[in-house]
């Protein structure tokens, strides 16, 4: 079984496919699986083609940032 390999990726512009892009080049690896954390503010839609025009043939989970924690903020995300 090949062992799981992960690279994390974060942006904060409110433009998906630039966020994505971003991440993606902070990963350090292409994408298999991306986890993406949006606020809800933002049309969901708009969102994932965004992403999707970036991650292209990977596997996407949409999540919201209504109240995750993140260690690499430093610091508790509300939105």
């Amino acid at each position: 079984m090949k062992p799981i390999d992960v690279g994390i990726g974060v942006s904060d512009t409110g433009d998906a496919e630039a966020a994505a892009k971003e991440a993606l080049e902070m990963a350090g690896r292409p994408a298999e699986l991306g986890i993406v954390f949006a606020s809800s503010h933002y049309d969901p839609h708009k969102t994932y083609e965004g992403v999707r025009s970036v991650l292209k043939d990977a596997n996407i989970m949409g999540c919201t940032t209504a109240g995750e924690i993140s260690n690499l903020s430093g610091k508790a995300v509300n939105n």
